[in-house]
């Protein structure tokens, strides 16, 4: 936006001023000269140099009296017309003691004729654009923070900015804080230097270069950046070293350097260069980040960047009344700018507290001054824009409907390129390269020309790449995202493919973040989804991150190499068996001919032995006989000397062994004083020894336990059954200290309830359950329905389980009598026969569906009359199967004249199974009249809501009035009658957000709306249909409601949201707080009341039940209190209701052969 001119000059016609503000600019710079000029208010000659300066400046005075006296025609405040008359008395008092008459010194009637026109440049409001250092004479309201950082800064070397989308984090530093210092609201802080600011983006290092080197370009600021990677401390060097001057290097948007880096080493380095700028001991560097609050985790999670971030926190507080009103009025006084009365109290009315009210306070104050009458803004034009909470939705409203539909149909494809959503049903802004928006069969140059109208109508912005080209583009605000109930409405039409988009494009993230190698590509299951997806009409038309793209040829490339490794395994496996047989071949011959050979050697050698044998015999009779003589001969003297020699011998033995007998006496003697001695003494030291390691066991077990405990406390809050699990862990340990084990018990489960009936390996998508409560089905995110009883024991197996889909699930149904079960993904269904609570037989799998399921339920059946399966798809197809047979039979086409267009986002059955509500992107919710034999007759009536897309529908216990949600918050109320809708619906305006579910009590009394604005509303149905009292706001969660439903007596309200809690609500007492159910790990899907209690299931994979009504933290605190240590573990591992994973096992174990708890 150009900067706005000068508001005290140059002066209106007939020497005006603009406004009271620009005759005081005026009043002060006379002044101003008159004290530096010395001119004193005496006459004096009118002569020489002196008398020429006086009667100068007395010519000036004397124009601005009269100017002056004429600018009270557009004064119409009594406070502005005093302090200009006042103005004037002085000046007219002054020129009089001078010496000069004046004619007039009296302001001017107000003349409403008079009001001057003000030029556009001179606007005072920026829309959704942030405030920027040049804007700083148009920056107020925050005076006050704005000294209380200065004053941090003071003290400290480090500034958080910290604050919600649209708290006003950037506009706060860049036209307050630092035009502040700049202006020496710090000793020495006018000398200080100020580098650009930055904002991390995909390469955090390289624009911390450009910050500091901005005349290094290209190769060399690439350089620059290398080395600093390698040694981010440089970056001290690159600041001037000891004798540089103290520096304020300043980060905007500091939560991209976690979700837009993309690599992890560049990420580490800008931390530890961050860290080395201010840890130096001189000079004092400052460091000043802004971040989005929901971004503090990924912060904090940093280990070295953890104390910085607890130490320089400062929270963005909201405005306060006073503030706001300063924002409005003070910029709009500088130019003369008026506001009828009650038009600056609306404003503040409406925009106080408001999430995102600054950036919708600056669009609506915009949208008002281009409504401006000459230099007023009234009430009607404030009516006109939609006041505070609608200007922007109008606004962007009449941006699109003045397009061509060619033109449409490009805005919506961009403007849904660049949001993203969250978890839940939140969603945010994303930023995106120009060329990534250009798509096939598009013509490229009406891509530019819808880029540069949204650009010109403030709706989308461009921003600047790493060397400065306007190559990236995003949304103004987010306030656009959730302030726009048509974008709001095309991402409820988008959401199933924009969820898709988001879980591959977070894969690729991931991938990204890993060092795009081998960690992180996908398996063959995914790669499939993968590959499906991209080659899809929704993401030809919605694109997607170009790094995706990269991740499928990495994981493609990836499993052929395995594929070729495992084949080349198996060749040379194949070859080394080939080889191995016929080594073993040759072998066999060889060693055949071995045995042959020695066969025949045998044979001869038999032969030889005979004959040498009858040789041997003859040779040794002959030779016994010539030597026995001569041999008993020598005998008989050998036998003589031997006897001697023996005689001898036998003596010295004797008289060896006595002597060695008398040694080894005396030695045993000696042995047996010394080991007695030595065996005392091995007690004593092993006794020491026992008492050692019993100690050192003691303080191992109370380490442990302590360990376990603080892991257990932390994990509450968001994994309370992790907590319950390691709270049992630190119990368990080995002697560990009663009071560590049971504080980590005892806050386990007083602040979680209810127990965990089952566990499926995956997110649970959909959940359903019979009428008489006695069967619960869920599907999960890897395609597996199961079937559970809802009394089943903690922690017990399903009834039953398939896993046919083999592609991820999105939908699935139980019919009321539990003899039917329907899941789905996006492009497949099958069907189960149910029988004794099992599947009875293979599934059948539906043909003739939608290209893209958006939608499908199974009603209840009336008496006499067919139970359909509905499937609606994202074209508005709605497709009906009937189930009174043995197999589903069907599609039959459910259409009318008018056939829907765009998705179908709601389906809903009237309990006495005569009627099915549709609901979709075309607004028009459609009621089919069920019972009708023919297709012709089956359709009823429709009834344009005029309201944003069809989000929700229910209807009542008795079939009687049925309620239709919207995506701009609204809500209508039909009353059903025998053909279908009767009368006009009652309509009430909810929230800014999303209508995300609706149900109505057993009794009918009462009416419950959830919302993506994280609250819900109770309306009385009685009320409500005659436009009656308004609903009472439930609020307690901190993200989008997801599923309600009220007690089987109606006198409890639950709800049920992302934030992973349930909250019930006792409606008798409305205005207490609600019972809180702490206990899933993820959003919370559905919930199903029963007789004695409630039922729920999550994305955590886990059903639940709950009793109802619940215990309050003081009542689970009392009981708890009144169980011993056993109890309490035992209770702690029904309330988790299943076991470490093997993740946590590796992570708080490390071995999983550890004792584990809950096994």
């Amino acid at each position: 936006m150009s900067q706005p001119a000068d508001p005290t000059g140059p002066p209106l016609a007939d020497g005006l001023f603009r406004s009271a503000a620009a005759m005081r600019a005026a009043h002060n710079e006379l002044i101003q000269r008159r004290r530096e000029q010395s001119i004193s208010a005496r006459p004096i000659p009118m002569s020489g140099a002196e008398g020429r300066a006086l009667e100068s400046f007395a010519n000036d005075a004397i124009s601005f009296v009269h100017g002056g006296c004429r600018t009270g025609a557009i004064l119409d405040d009594e406070e502005e017309r005093m302090g200009a008359q006042s103005m004037l008395i002085f000046w007219a008092n002054f020129l009089q003691r001078i010496g000069y008459e004046i004619d007039e010194s009296v302001l001017s009637d107000f003349d409403p004729n008079m009001a001057p026109d003000l030029p556009e440049e001179l606007c005072p409001y920026l829309g959704l654009d942030s405030f920027r250092e040049s804007d700083r004479r148009r920056f107020f309201g925050r005076a006050q923070l704005t000294q209380q950082f200065v004053q941090r800064l003071a003290t400290a070397r480090s500034l958080l900015v910290i604050g919600p989308s649209g708290s006003g984090k950037s506009s706060l530093v860049r036209a307050g804080l630092i035009p502040a210092l700049r202006d020496g609201a710090l000793p020495g802080s006018a000398g200080w230097r100020y580098l650009t600011l930055i904002i991390p983006g995909t390469d955090p290092i390289l624009s911390l270069v450009r910050a500091i080197s901005p005349d290094e370009q290209g190769y060399h600021a690439q350089e620059i950046a290398r080395r600093l990677r390698d040694d981010p401390e440089s970056v001290l060097a690159m600041l001037g070293g000891d004798s540089g001057p103290p520096t304020v290097l300043m980060v905007d948007q500091f939560e991209e350097l976690f979700t837009l880096a993309e690599r992890e080493a560049d990420r580490a380095a800008f931390i530890r260069a961050i860290l080395a700028i201010v840890g130096t001991a001189a000079p004092q560097h400052r460091l000043v980040l802004t971040m989005r609050s929901d971004f503090e985790t990924f912060a904090l999670a940093v280990p070295e960047l953890r104390p910085l971030v607890e130490e320089s926190r400062a929270p963005v507080t909201p405005l306060s009344p006073a503030e706001l009103r300063e924002a409005i009025e003070a910029p709009a006084q500088d130019i003369g700018l008026k506001f009828e009365s009650g038009v600056v109290d609306l404003l503040v009315q409406e925009l106080v507290g408001e999430p995102a009210g600054l950036p919708l306070l600056q669009f609506t104050l915009l949208k008002l001054w281009e409504q401006r009458e000459h230099n007023r803004i009234t009430l009607a034009a404030y009516e006109r824009v939609g006041g505070g909470r609608q200007a922007l939705a109008r606004s962007a409203d009449a941006f699109y409907e003045a397009l061509i539909p060619e033109d449409q149909v490009s805005t919506r494809r961009i403007l849904l390129r660049m949001v993203r959503p969250g978890d839940g049903l939140e969603v945010t802004s994303s930023r995106v390269r120009r060329d990534e928006l250009y798509v096939g069969g598009e013509d490229p140059g009406r891509i530019d020309r819808v880029i540069q109208k949204l650009v010109d109508a403030r709706l989308v912005r461009l921003t600047h790449d790493e060397v400065g080209r306007p190559t990236q583009l995003e949304v103004s605000h987010e306030a656009l995202v959730r302030n726009w109930p048509k974008l709001v409405g095309w991402l409820e039409d988008e959401k199933l493919a924009l969820a898709t988009r988001r879980r591959l494009e977070q894969r690729a993230q991931e991938w990204q973040r890993l060092g795009a190698g081998s960690a992180g590509l996908l398996d063959e299951t995914q790669l499939r989804e993968a590959e499906h997806w991209v080659a899809s009409p929704e993401a030809l038309y919605l694109g997607y991150d170009p790094v995706l793209a990269r991740l499928i040829v990495a994981s493609s490339e990836a499993l052929r190499e395995a594929e070729d490794a495992r084949e080349a395994i198996r060749e040379r496996e194949l070859a080394q068996a080939r080889a191995l047989a016929e080594e073993q071949r040759a072998r066999a011959e060889a060693e055949a001919a071995r045995a042959d050979s020695q066969r025949r050697s045998a044979v001869w050698l038999r032969v030889l032995l005979a004959g040498m044998a009858a040789l041997a015999v003859a040779a040794l009779y002959l030779g016994t006989q010539a030597l026995a003589s001569a041999a008993r001969e020598t005998n008989l003297k050998a036998t003589a000397v031997l006897s001697a020699a023996t005689n001898a011998s036998l003596a010295a033995t004797s008289d060896a062994l006595r002597q060695t007998a008398e040694a080894q006496s005396e030695l045993e003697r000696s042995l047996g004083r010394t080991a007695v001695a030595a065996q005392g003494e091995a007690q004593r030291s092993a006794e020491q020894a026992n008492i050692q390691r019993v100690a050192a066991e003691t303080q191992r077990n109370l380490a442990r336990a302590g360990e376990l405990a603080a892991e257990a406390q932390e994990a509450l809050a968001s994994r309370p059954q992790r907590g319950l699990l390691l709270a049992v862990a630190a119990a368990q340990v080995g002697n560990s200290p009663a009071e560590i084990a049971g504080a980590a018990l005892s806050a386990a489960l007083t602040r979680t309830d209810g127990v965990g009936i089952g566990m499926a390996p995956g997110p649970i998508v959909a959940a359903a359950i019979t009428a008489d409560r006695a069967l619960v089905a869920s599907a999960d995110e890897m395609g597996t329905l199961r079937l559970w009883s809802p009394t089943a024991k903690p922690g017990a197996a399903p009834l039953a389980a398939v896993k046919d889909l083999a592609e991820p699930a999105r939908f699935a149904d139980l019919s009321d009598d539990g003899r039917w079960a329907v899941i789905a993904s996006t492009s497949r269904a099958l069907v189960y026969a149910i029988q004794s609570n099992a599947f009875d037989g293979a599934p059948v799998e539906l043909t003739g569906l939608p290209e893209t399921i958006s939608a499908l339920g199974i009603g209840p059946a009336r008496p006499g009359g067919p139970r359909w399966l509905i499937i609606s798809g994202i074209d508005g197809s709605i497709l009906g199967w009937r189930l009174d047979g043995s197999a589903p039979v069907g599609p039959t086409t459910f259409s009318s004249a008018e056939r829907p267009t765009g998705v179908i986002r709601a389906l809903a059955f009237s309990p006495d199974g005569r009627w099915l509500a549709t609901g979709g992107a075309d607004r028009i919710t459609r009621l089919w009249d069920l019972t009708a034999t023919q297709a012709a007759n089956r359709f009823a009536t429709r009834l344009n809501a005029r309201a944003g897309a069809i989000t929700a529908l229910a209807f009542s216990a008795d079939s009687r009035w049925m309620a239709a949600g919207a995506a701009d918050g609204t809500i209508h109320l039909w009353r059903v009658g025998g053909g279908g809708f009767s009368g006009v619906p009652s309509v009430k305006t909810g929230p800014i957000g999303s209508i995300t579910a609706l149900v109505f009590s057993p009794d009918g009394a009462w009416l419950l709306s959830g919302s993506s604005d994280r609250n819900a509303r109770l309306w009385s149905a009685d009320a409500f249909a005659t436009n009656g009292a308004e609903a009472v706001v439930l609020t307690g969660h901190s993200q989008a409601i997801t599923a309600m439903a009220f007690s089987p007596d109606s006198q409890l309200a639950i709800t049920a949201s992302s934030d992973r809690d349930i909250l019930a609500w006792p409606i008798r007492l409305l205005r207490a707080e609600p019972y809180r159910l702490h206990g899933h790990e993820q959003t919370v899907q559905a919930l199903f009341p029963t007789s004695d209690g409630l039922l729920s299931a999550g994305r955590d994979g886990q059903l639940r039940r709950w009793d109802l009504p619940p215990r309050t933290a003081e009542q689970r605190a009392s009981f708890v209190a009144g169980l011993s240590l056993d109890d309490q573990m035992r209770d702690a591992c029904l309330a988790a209701g299943r076991s470490l994973t093997d993740e946590e096992i590796r992570q708080f174990f490390g071995d999983a052969s550890a004792t584990l708890p809950c096994q």
